[in-house]
Order: C-alpha cells, then sequence, then structure tokens
C-alpha cells in the first residue's frame, strides 16, 4: 500500500490482533468499511490482508454489491428453495479462513444490508438449506465511495480535508444506525497526491514488467527516469486515482513492449530500454550474451538434495582427494618453500586438510605404537623383549549435518584442483567491484550478491560510494553501514584458494524479484588484493569521464561498466513473514545447473551453486 498510514495501520492492527489470538469467537475477525474515492488501493488492501493473513489472494472471497440490488439480493446470497446453495454462505464454507470483500456495498439493496446485521452480530449465516456457515474466521470488509463521486481533488489541503469530512457524513447517513455501529473501523482512503502517484508508477510497473510473457522469454526491462515522469505528467488524474496510472501503462509500455517483442529474433537473454522521446515511448532492444559453461565432471551433481547416506560415494571421492593433496611433492615443496604471508596458507591448508579428515571418519597416518607381546620362552630377554606393532585404530565420522558434509566435500575437491597454485599469492586474494546496472533496486539485488560474496572469513576490507555525499567510503566496521540502494561497492577478500571459490561468479548477475523490476548486477573479479578505497574512486572516475564524452564529445574512454556475460540469474518470492524460506530459482552458466526450492535467503542458494562448482574435477 502506498500512500494510506491510516489504511496500513487498521490492516496491521487486524493481523496482530489474530496472531494475539485476542479475537471475538463469536464474531467474524473484524467488520471493517473502507471509503474514500475511487483508484485509491480499497481492494489492493483488502488482497493484501487475504494474502499475508491466509497465505494466498485466492482467500479473498469477493462479493459485487453491484449486482445485489435488486429484491432478490438475499435469495442470492443466501440461496432460496430452488437452489438453496447460497453465493456467499456456500464460498464461506468451503473456505471459512478467508476475507469476504463486499464491494461497493452502498449498490446493495436494503434487505441485503439488513441480512448483514446478523452477520455482524453472530458471526453467521444460515442458508435455505438450513446449512450454518460461520464467519468467525473471517475478516469482513466493505468498500464504498459514498461522498466522494462528486468531489474533485485537484488542490490538497484543504481540499483533502472537505473530501474527508464529506465522506464520513455521507456513511453515517447511509447506513441504518444498528448497521453502523456493528462495524468494527470505518477506515478513510485519502485521495492521492502526484507523489503518491509517481510511488504508483514504479508498483504499477514493476508488476508490469514482471510479467509471464517476460519472465518466458528472459526479457529484463529497464525504463529510465523520464518514462516515468511521463508516466505521471500524462497518465494521473486525482479523480480517479490509481486506474488511470495502469491504463496508460498498458496502452503506452505494454504497447511498445508488443510491438517491439513481437518482431524481434529470438534470443536466451535480453535486456529492453524504454525511453521517453518527444512525448512518445521509444523501445531498443539488447542481446545479452551467456557465460560459456566450464567443462568437467562435478562429483555433487545430483547429490546437494539427497540424504546423508546417499552421499557415502562423493564422501569416498572427497576422501581420496584429501589423501592424494597430504601425499602430494606440491604440498611438501610448500611447506619447504613458504615464507610470511604463504607460510600462512600452508599452515592453514594442513589444518584445513585436519579438519576434513576428521568429518570424513579418515585416520591420519602416524608413528606405529609400542604394544607388549608375550613370549612362553623361558629365556629372560625375549620375555622382556618389546616390539613394534601398529595398533589397531577404529574410523569414527565426527557427527555432521548434511550440509556440513557436502560443505566438506566440495571443499576437498576445490583444494585438490588448485593445489598447483598454492604458492601463488594472488590464489589467496581477490577485488571485487560490484556494480549495480540501471536504476532498479526492487529486487534488492546489488544487496544480496555483497552479502553473497563477503563471507566473514574471507572479508578484508571494503568501500562503498555513499548515497547522500557521492563520495566514496571505507566500510571498516564490516557490511552494517551498508543500504540497499547502494550502486557500487569494492570487496577485497583473503582466503585458502578463494581465487578459485569464486572462479564462477566474474560476470553479471540477474536478480528478480516477485512482481518487480529485475535488478541487473556487474560482479568484476581481479585476482590479488588491491585497495579498496582507490579502486572504487578509479571505476567511479572513469564512468564519469564517460558521462562527460558522451555529453561534450571527445575520445571515448573504455567504459567501467560494460556488461560481462551473464553467470547467473535468480528469481526469487521474498517471504510474507520473517524466518519463512525464500523461494527461490537459480540458473547458473558456469555449471549448466538450476536449482529450484526453498532456501534460508539468496546467499544460501549461491553457496548451493559454489559447492556444485567446486566439485568440479
Amino acid at each position: 500500500m502506498i500512500g494510506q498510514p491510516t489504511a496500513t495501520r487498521a490492516a496491521a492492527d487486524v493481523i496482530l490482533k489474530v496472531r494475539a489470538g485476542l479475537a471475538d469467537p463469536s464474531r467474524p475477525v473484524s467488520v471493517m468499511l473502507f471509503t474514500g474515492p475511487t483508484g485509491t488501493g480499497k481492494t489492493e488492501l483488502a488482497t493484501a490482508i487475504a494474502e499475508y493473513l491466509y497465505g494466498d489472494q485466492s482467500r479473498l472471497v469477493r462479493v459485487d454489491m453491484g449486482e445485489m440490488s435488486g429484491p432478490d439480493a438475499v435469495a442470492r446470497l443466501i440461496g432460496d428453495p430452488w437452489n438453496p446453495e447460497g453465493l456467499l454462505t456456500s464460498r464461506v464454507r468451503s473456505q471459512p479462513f478467508c476475507v469476504v470483500l463486499l464491494d461497493e456495498i452502498e449498490k446493495a439493496h436494503p434487505r441485503a444490508l439488513h441480512l448483514l446485521l446478523q452477520l455482524f452480530d453472530e458471526g453467521r449465516l444460515t442458508d435455505a438449506a438450513g446449512e450454518v456457515a460461520s464467519f468467525a474466521s473471517a475478516v469482513v470488509i466493505m468498500t464504498s465511495n459514498l461522498g466522494s463521486r462528486n468531489a474533485q481533488p485537484i488542490g490538497f489541503g484543504d481540499v483533502r480535508d472537505r473530501i474527508l469530512a464529506d465522506v464520513a457524513k455521507a456513511v453515517r447517513e447511509f447506513f441504518p444506525v444498528e448497521l453502523f455501529n456493528r462495524i468494527d473501523q470505518v477506515v478513510p482512503f485519502e485521495p492521492l497526491t502526484p507523489e503518491v502517484a509517481t510511488k504508483v508508477v514504479d508498483k504499477e510497473l514493476g508488476k508490469l514488467l514482471a510479467r509471464r510473457g517476460l519472465r518466458e522469454r528472459n526479457t529484463f526491462v529497464y525504463a529510465g527516469s523520464a518514462v516515468r515522469r511521463r508516466a505521471v505528467t500524462d497518465a494521473f488524474d486525482p479523480r480517479y486515482g490509481a486506474r488511470t496510472v495502469k491504463r496508460w501503462l498498458e496502452d503506452k509500455i505494454g504497447g511498445a513492449l508488443t510491438d517491439l517483442l513481437a518482431s524481434a529474433p529470438p534470443a536466451r537473454l535480453r535486456i529492453v530500454r524504454l525511453a521517453e522521446d518527444r512525448g512518445k515511448i521509444q523501445a531498443t532492444l539488447e542481446q545479452m550474451l551467456e557465460r560459456e559453461a566450464i567443462t568437467g565432471n562435478f562429483v555433487l551433481e545430483g547429490a546437494l538434495d539427497l540424504a546423508t547416506a546417499g552421499l557415502e560415494f562423493a564422501i569416498a571421492r572427497a576422501a581420496a582427494a584429501v589423501a592424494f593433496v597430504r601425499d602430494s611433492d606440491l604440498l611438501a615443496h610448500a611447506r619447504r618453500e613458504a615464507t610470511g604471508e604463504l607460510r600462512f596458507y600452508v599452515d592453514d591448508l594442513s589444518q584445513r586438510l585436519d579438519a576434513l579428515d576428521q568429518l570424513f571418519g579418515i585416520v591420519p597416518k602416524r608413528e606405529p605404537d609400542l604394544v607388549d607381546t608375550d613370549y612362553d620362552d623361558d629365556d629372560q630377554d625375549l620375555r622382556n623383549l618389546r616390539v613394534k606393532r601398529p595398533a589397531k585404530k577404529k574410523i569414527a565420522r565426527t557427527p555432521a549435518s548434511r550440509e556440513m558434509l557436502i560443505a566438506g566435500i566440495a571443499e576437498a575437491l576445490l583444494i585438490s584442483r588448485a593445489l598447483p597454485t598454492i604458492l601463488d599469492p594472488a590464489a589467496h586474494a581477490a577485488t571485487v567491484t560490484i556494480s549495480r546496472v540501471g536504476a532498479s533496486t526492487e529486487a534488492g539485488g546489488i544487496f544480496a550478491v555483497v552479502h553473497t560474496i563477503a563471507q566473514p572469513a574471507w572479508l578484508d576490507e571494503a568501500a562503498f560510494v555513499d548515497d547522500r555525499s557521492g563520495q566514496v567510503r571505507p566500510m571498516p566496521k564490516g557490511l552494517g553501514e551498508l543500504t540497499p540502494t547502494v550502486r557500487d561497492v569494492v570487496l577485497v577478500v583473503r582466503g585458502l584458494f578463494v581465487r578459485e571459490a569464486l572462479a564462477t561468479d566474474h560476470g553479471t548477475w540477474m536478480l528478480r524479484a516477485s512482481a518487480a523490476e529485475p535488478d541487473i548486477v556487474r560482479v568484476e573479479i581481479v585476482p590479488g588484493a588491491s585497495n579498496a578505497v582507490a579502486t572504487l574512486k578509479a571505476h567511479v572516475a572513469g564512468r564519469r569521464e564517460l558521462e562527460r564524452v558522451l555529453e561534450h564529445g571527445g575520445t571515448m574512454p573504455a567504459n567501467p561498466d560494460v556488461l560481462l556475460p551473464v553467470t547467473r540469474t535468480i528469481n526469487y518470492r521474498a517471504p510474507l513473514r520473517p524466518g519463512d524460506a525464500f523461494q527461490i530459482e537459480l540458473e547458473d552458466f558456469a555449471t549448466g545447473w538450476v536449482d529450484r526450492g526453498n532456501v534460508k535467503d539468496i546467499p544460501h542458494a549461491v553457496r548451493r551453486a559454489w559447492h556444485l562448482a567446486w566439485s568440479r574435477t
């Protein structure tokens, strides 16, 4: 909901009452009347309550009271001898946990209003067959345009207050006193302002650009700020609210996309850019390249969702990899030659091998223990002789979760593959420049990418461009200063074989939340560690120089934001309640892997893709 703080507060109160278990069991959960001009979000809020409170938009039982204006209204709602299943009673009986929306209640027949007395008071209705429909688990919402039909909310301030006062007066005059007294809350919806209309354009444009036709074609659409301003200027009419905006977007934006896509050649991934040219909407198409898949076999392919018992083959492969590394001449050479920081990584590798041995239940080779051997011979020397004999060792795997075993398998295979680079300083450090392409931040793309790559064990330093000042700032306290609207971030990461670990992340990431515009995030990974602030300052300066040349002319510099091949796409639906899982579909082009399911968060989903890539042999 946008621009209706009173209405959203009322909806939150209803939800909190249900969660606290304080609803009256003998009445509907709440009886509410939404009043105000058309197109201000009354039906939208009712739908949102149904989805949040009951889990799905299909839990909205909508009855158009304009169809109940005749004398047969009661028979249609609760049935008659010829058709005993009423429209309202049958739907609530089959789906008692719902939001009942009585739309445009002022159009209902007076007998239908009288019928609502019993519903509001006792929370039940009896149909013509004698079957009782209980409304005790339902939220009942009525909507009305009373008092606002002839209003002209062209100005705001005093005019807005007059409109709301006229609406309140008309509502009290229309409803019988006994019915009005049974309404728990009258919720006024305010006329929309141009500022609110701008936010409505963003929201409705996001819905339009997330439709199935664009998703199925993997087409990402970006609308410039001029397009959004044009939508507000041409489409917004305070008398009709958001509906005129929706119609304009369907006509202008939807029409331009239809014409373009109907004639465009097929492509795996495309970007459409919308611009405004002398009052007209122009659409241009760009095809995006995919990252080439890496070659090799993946030990964890098909095993990421197996139970622990199904991982034995992969564990055996990982254990063999650990043994290979332990016995390799490369590791022995590194132990002799490493100095300084490289000595730290060699020692870290030894510790990781010990931890993996313990995880997989492997007993490392050790010097044989001395045990006593008894002899029956009378010779005193033989009787006292102690000989060397290896003691028996029990192999016991440390109790570990399936996730820990998968992570260990992936790490063991990654170490085995990257071992030849153990003495290369650039193998253990990387500088990652992360930039948001376009204006959209609705999918939280750059926020998710930064938190994915900036693992606590790796993050050494970071810098970002402050939204307010435009200055490059370091982040000495970690990622706490980061906001979802940030455009550029540089991370310096250090860790054992971190370059190989992040090899599949270099490229363009596409993230798309449900009913939102996609975020395109450019991830450039350079081996070795550089100063984060200096790297980001150079990146921003290169962008400004390109913008200057484009505006004033001159020798064209390199584009620091040139799009890299697409390496990963993530479509997700965020949970409605804190703690619930994300519904995610991830396609990783480096491995050719597609993952669908429920995960804790986006970084968790990407780590599954990492584990698969690390298991390449």
